[in-house]
Formats: structure tokens, sequence, C-alpha cells
């Protein structure tokens, strides 16, 4: 009887699906922060709530979640209320087992538009690199501040990376300059097509790219990195140039209970970085 009471009377949105993703309990704050009754959401599948354009990427994450069993993720979804209005919901997930079978999904969410709105906000800023688009080193600070705030208060895992575009001055003495420019694009694109729409991913300068992420409670930084040298690969095999793209990587988790400011985990990325590229200096040696 407490837990009910605690549940039915907590400020955030609490609620469960079945196995096929229909609704089968909302508390009340489901009801008054969404506007629709109890009677009109159990039973709807949590994706008509979902913001069209983000629904597909939405149950690419549950997917996921479901297929490796991850036990408790985060997500920030868009989500529309019955009077029309865009929420954005900051959501931990956790996966219902029942004799090692997944039965559905509960979750808990916090609305975080307000945080949403002061991102714009300072995206309005000059914080944006001209040459790729994405954010430069002022926009990365800015942002990033404000995104291990926001980890610390909700505990969430987070990571970052730091790359270092290999062979630039190699390929301006070969190629020219303007292939040197085509090689940061293009390895921008390939950050950009690695990490989601929400993450953090900035070219620091030159040829230093750093990405700030949210990642899943059992994710490791060598999967992260792994999966970044994959998009490398698959580039290089797609593309007809005349070089292979390579980035020098370092990952660091980040424990939001950890005090360190953004410059601190920059450097310790940055250390794990150089400790690749040396790695792989001895590799080309041997």
């Amino acid at each position: 009887e407490r837990s009910k009471y605690l549940i039915d009377h907590a400020s955030e949105l609490i609620y469960r699906t079945d196995e096929r993703g229909n609704l089968i309990f909302v508390n009340t704050a489901c009801v008054e922060i969404l506007g629709f009754s109890q009677e009109e959401l159990v039973g709807r599948h949590y994706l008509s709530l979902v913001k069209q354009e983000a629904r597909e990427a939405t149950e690419k994450d549950y997917v996921r979640q479901f297929v490796k069993k991850i036990p408790n993720a985060y997500v920030e979804i868009p989500v529309i209320a019955k009077d029309g209005r865009e929420i954005w919901l900051g959501q931990n997930s956790q996966l219902v087992l029942e004799e090692n079978r997944v039965v559905g999904f509960q979750a808990i969410a916090r609305d975080i538009t307000e945080d949403k709105r002061e991102i714009e906000e300072l995206e309005n800023l000059s914080l944006t690199d001209d040459l790729t688009g994405l954010y430069n080193r002022r926009g990365f600070l800015t942002l990033a501040e404000q995104q291990l705030k926001h980890a610390q208060r909700s505990d969430e895992q987070l990571v970052l990376v730091f790359a270092d575009l290999d062979g630039l001055k190699q390929i301006n003495d070969r190629f020219g300059h303007q292939e040197g420019s085509n090689a940061i694009m293009r390895a921008a694109q390939i950050l950009k097509e690695t990490f989601r729409e929400s993450d953090i991913v900035a070219r620091l300068g030159g040829d230093e790219f750093t990405v700030l992420a949210t990642v899943a409670s059992n994710d490791r930084a060598d999967i992260i990195k792994i999966r970044l040298e994959q998009k490398l690969k698959s580039f290089n095999a797609r593309h007809d140039q005349p070089y292979n793209l390579s980035m020098s990587i370092g990952v660091v988790l980040l424990d939001p209970r950890n005090k360190l400011s953004i410059d601190d985990l920059i450097r310790k990325a940055d250390a794990a970085m150089y400790e690749h590229k040396q790695q792989a200096k001895e590799k080309v040696s041997r």
C-alpha cells in the first residue's frame, strides 16, 4: 500500500508496458503532465505518444535494450501531450523479466523540457564549427558543462571520446589543403553517424574531435572505441579515395559522482588517445 501511494503521488512519470509495448499502468503524473485520462493512456502503444519524427530512433533504442537484455537504459524522447504541446522526457527504463523472459518494461521519466529549451538558446549562440557544422570548442565546453551537471543530478553514465584524425599533415602535403579539409569533413560525418543526435559532437580545432555521449550502464570504453573503428573501416571500404581515414581514439567513462571538470576529463581522454596512437605506432614498427 505504501509503495502504491508513493508511485501514484510521485512527481515523475511512472508507467509500465506489456511485451508488445502497450501501456498497462500509468501513474497520476502521467495523466497530469500529458493531459490524457488514465483510460485514454492504458492500452495505447507507447510509441503513439512519441513525436512522429522521433519514433524510429526511439523504437531502435528499446529494441536494442530488449534484444541485448540491458537492464537499465536512459533515453531522452519528445512526446506530444493531448493539447499538442511537445514535452521532452528524460527517461530511465528497466526491463521486466519473468523466468528470464522479457515481458515488458517499466519506466521513470522526468519532464526535461526546460533543460532542452536552455540548450536550444545556447545553440543559437556562435557555438558551431564553420567547416564541419559540429560544435566548436566553445560550444562543446558550454553544452558539456550543462550535460555534466544534468548527469550528476540524474545519476546517468556518460562517456567522453577524444579522437585525433591521423595523417592530416601528410594529406595536406601530398594532396593539398582542400583535400585535407575534405578529410576533416569526412571524419566529422563518421562521428555523427556513430553517435546519436542528442550526443554532443565537436571539433576542438585542427584534427581534434571530441564527443560527450550518454551510454547504457553496461557499456564499456573498448566497445565504444570498437564501434567507431568499425565505422571508419566501413567508410574506407565504401569510398574510393587515395588514402584511408584513420583516427587515434581515447575513451573515458565518467562517473557522475566524480566532480572533475570537463577540462580535466578532456585531458584524461587526450592521454588515453595518445596511448592509443603510440600503440598503433609500435604495431607498425614491429
